[in-house]
C-alpha cells in the first residue's frame, strides 16, 4: 500500500492508503474530460475538484 495526500480544491486536505499508486495513470484520470468522478483511495471525488495528490510514502 502507498500512502498519499490529497488536496481538493474546495480546501480540505486528507490521506489515504492506494494499493499500487500509479501518478501515471492517475494523471490520465485527472486529464480526462470524459471523467467525471475518481477514485482515491476509499474516496469518490469529482475530477475537477483534485488540486494535488503527493505520494507520502512507497511500500513497493
Amino acid at each position: 500500500m502507498d500512502k498519499v495526500k490529497v488536496f481538493l480544491h474546495n480546501g480540505n486536505e486528507y490521506e489515504t492508503e492506494i494499493e499500487n499508486y500509479d501518478p501515471v495513470e492517475m494523471n490520465k484520470l485527472l486529464n480526462d474530460q470524459s471523467v467525471s468522478t475518481v477514485l482515491v483511495g476509499k474516496n469518490i471525488h469529482a475530477r475537477i475538484n483534485i488540486k494535488d495528490i503527493i505520494l507520502i510514502s512507497d511500500e513497493n
